[in-house]
């Protein structure tokens, strides 16, 4: 597993946990700079979004579009 897969997956399991906003702004950044796409980190919340729930998600894409 690279590197971005795996800030990708903490990236998501954050998402899982709710209020987790702290956390989700330095991963996601961490997402961005080991080479995900903004495109890419999004596609994989809106993924989540059957397993994590709509709020949870919609709340880890606003973080990731602040960016």
């Amino acid at each position: 597993m690279t590197l971005a897969q795996r800030e990708l997956l903490v990236l998501c399991a954050l998402a899982t946990m709710g209020d987790t906003s702290a956390q989700l702004g330095p991963h996601g950044r961490a997402c961005l700079q080991v080479g995900n796409s903004k495109a890419e980190v999004v596609a994989a919340l809106v993924h989540c979004f059957p397993y994590i729930g709509f709020p949870r998600a919609v709340a880890a894409i606003r973080v990731v579009k602040r960016l």
